[in-house]
């Protein structure tokens, strides 16, 4: 993704007060990673909510040993939120002790109520994954039917194409051009398979497209009426 898609992909997520999740394959090994990540924070830092839930999230196999340290301070603080993968399907001989032992919070029933630490660590890591969405490079054998639904949340490519979510069904434009972008998709994070994107979302959708053809529609007989003939 280049700087400038990706700039617009913030301000996108920046005017319909959303939060971001930075995916991959492996986000950390893109080349501008970091000055992207600090982008994103800076930018979306009014989004994060009252609950410590931090704007910017992001998931990391912890290959890199020197940004996982550094991801996982940031995340201890609440700075972001970051999840060390540790399941069957990455090569956890990859990934150092000193990472692990990074991403590894204490026991919650050491911290008080009130402790600053415990309220405001968002550092994660996982561990088995039973169920698999056939979708992407786990189509041919993921084990969850992709009509089931998705996480949902809109999913922008790195070229920049817009999706109602990561099932990539229901294409909204581009983060050039978000014409059929609605506040819906942004809330709640509704796959685009399930009953209540057609319930609740396309509706919205075909409200905005009317208003635009009207838009449009106004702007071409004002253009007419105003040639002299």
């Amino acid at each position: 993704m280049s700087r400038e898609t990706f700039h617009k992909a913030i301000e996108l997520a920046s005017e319909h007060e959303s939060s971001i999740t930075i995916g991959g394959g492996e986000p950390t090994l893109h080349p501008h990673f970091q000055e992207f990540l600090m982008h994103a924070v800076w930018e979306l830092a009014g989004q994060s909510n009252s609950s410590g839930s931090p704007a910017v999230y992001l998931v990391t196999n912890g290959t890199n040993e020197n940004i996982s340290l550094t991801l996982a301070q940031l995340a201890e603080r609440g700075v972001i939120g970051c999840r060390l993968s540790q399941d069957q399907y990455h090569d956890q001989s990859l990934v150092t002790d000193r990472v692990r032992a990074a991403f590894k919070r204490p026991n919650r029933e050491l911290y008080g109520s009130a402790n600053f630490r415990d309220e405001y660590d968002c550092r994660e890591t996982n561990g088995e994954i039973l169920n698999v969405i056939a979708m992407g490079r786990a189509k041919k054998w993921g084990n969850r039917s992709m009509i089931a639904g998705c996480c949902g949340g809109v999913f922008c490519t790195p070229r920049g194409n817009l999706y109602a979510c990561e099932c990539k069904q229901a294409r909204l434009g581009t983060v050039y051009d978000p014409r059929d972008v609605v506040p819906e998709h942004f809330q709640g994070g509704v796959c685009s398979q399930l009953e209540d994107y057609k319930t609740d979302v396309l509706p919205r959708m075909k409200e905005k497209e009317e208003y635009r053809n009207r838009v449009i529609g106004h702007q071409l007989a004002d253009e007419i009426n105003g040639v002299k003939l």
